[in-house]
């Protein structure tokens, strides 16, 4: 009997999960027979997913996910050095992002799509290589940093509100049965992969959504915490990777990418509505005058607010240790000096800088064609902005552009330094990485 069992069969990992979400049934303690053991194959997954018929299906799914997820799978993987274990992490994503992909279009939604996975990886990657971290913890780092957006090809990344079953939990799914179709990894491997795919998005406390087949179900915080009160870095890992790409150089062009339509997004407070014409509002009021004023946060205010949590005093990064902390705290100058520019600006030549910031958006931040129809669009609805807005934006594009190059720099200081493989710069469906994000002519020339 191991140290996570008790003597009936039921684990103590799953009286843990059966407390934390108790609005939720448990087959095993209730003598409910709702699950299925078995797992949906990849191909009636993709089916099931552009069902909405059959969120229930797949959330019967999730839960087993859940009930399988202890900290003793950590544990139970083997002694790897740094190395092997990059290599064996990186060939996993490799066969399971294709599988994954299969027929798909690989662009994915803008500013969550192919952009945004190849970051991530670069940035999985780049703490993989910390000389601190134990290398049992690379194979969920990786893979849950790489894939957990992979969702975005089958659902709407916008459509959480109104699922219990949400991007997040599509990747999970998704990830888990690519990776035992292929043999990829072992079971307790997929299950630490999904299941850091699930946990990515960070859910404070439960809230009930009625979903489309009509049924209410309860969305719970995810597992980030042993029994003893200490991180599971196998799962906050998977979120800091995510936290990197929102909280530096790229976060403006990403964000900007996503307002090409107006949408939902989740916050710390719940679900909240954004729209091009509020977020494009060049203020940066305090949260008192937000309150105060009834209106949204501005694009300026939702980085701000970023910026502001990139501190181990925040509920976000509070466990962030080792190389975490010098990446972040470094990408919190470049978002706040991209702040600074947009709320003090300089005269300038907006059409120019917006010219180049359109390239930039569809040829570095999200090369695709998505991304290049969402930057055309975006660059339509600026020109509809009142001078001051788009002189003020203009400065904030100028300077992300410019610590982007830096960005760039970094990374291929890192790359040289590490000796990272040249193999680990191709990825399916997001291509050479070097050659379509990393290249050093950012157009920051105006």
């Amino acid at each position: 009997m191991g140290a996570g069992e008790s003597g009936g069969g039921i684990t103590l990992d799953q009286v843990f999960y059966y407390c934390y979400t108790s609005h939720t049934p448990n087959p095993y303690t209730e003598g409910g027979t709702g699950m299925s053991d078995r797992s949906l194959t990849l191909k009636e997954l993709k089916e099931a997913i552009r069902d909405p018929a059959r969120e229930g299906e797949l959330h019967e799914q999730m839960m087993l996910l859940r009930e399988r997820f202890t900290p003793d799978l950590l544990k139970s993987l083997p002694n790897k050095s740094r190395n092997v274990a990059i290599n064996d992490a990186f060939h996993a994503v490799q066969g399971i992002l294709a599988a994954i992909i299969g027929e798909e279009s690989p662009d994915g939604d803008p500013g969550h799509g192919r952009g945004h996975w190849a970051r991530d990886y670069i940035h999985a990657l780049w703490l993989s290589y910390d000389p601190e971290l134990d290398t049992k913890l690379i194979m969920p780092c990786l893979l849950g940093g790489t894939l957990h957006d992979t969702a975005t090809l089958f659902v709407d990344r916008y459509a959480d509100k109104n699922r219990v079953v949400r991007h997040a939990e599509v990747g999970a799914l998704l990830v888990h049965a690519a990776a035992l179709e292929n043999k990829v990894l072992t079971p307790n491997e997929a299950t630490l992969a999904a299941y850091a795919v699930a946990a990515h998005t960070h859910y404070l406390k439960p809230a009930d959504v009625t979903c489309a087949d009509g049924v209410t179900r309860t969305v719970t915080p995810y597992r980030d915490m042993s029994a003893d009160n200490h991180p599971l870095l196998e799962v906050w890992m998977t979120r800091w990777v995510d936290r990197l790409d929102c909280s530096g150089p790229f976060e403006l062009g990403r964000h900007y990418l996503t307002l090409h339509k107006d949408h939902e997004d989740l916050g710390q407070d719940g679900f909240y509505k954004v729209s091009f014409a509020d977020q494009m509002q060049p203020l940066l009021r305090t949260p008192e005058e937000i309150k105060i004023s009834g209106k949204p946060q501005t694009m300026l205010e939702h980085m701000r607010m970023y910026a502001s949590s990139q501190s181990n005093s925040s509920p976000y990064g509070k466990y962030d240790c080792g190389l975490m902390v010098k990446i972040r705290d470094a990408y919190k100058e470049s978002l706040e000096h991209i702040i600074y520019q947009a709320a003090n600006p300089s005269p300038v030549l907006p059409d120019r800088i917006e010219m180049n910031w359109t390239r930039f958006l569809g040829q570095w931040v999200e090369p695709t064609f998505a991304g290049k129809k969402a930057a055309a669009s975006l660059s339509r609805a600026f020109c509809t902005l009142d001078p001051t807005a788009q002189n003020a934006w203009a400065c904030g594009f100028r300077a992300c552009m410019a610590e982007h190059s830096i960005w760039i720099d970094r990374i291929r200081s890192f790359l040289v330094l590490e000796e990272v493989p040249t193999e680990y710069l191709h990825l399916p469906g997001i291509g050479e990485i070097g050659n379509a994000f990393l290249r050093a002519d950012v157009p920051i020339e105006y």
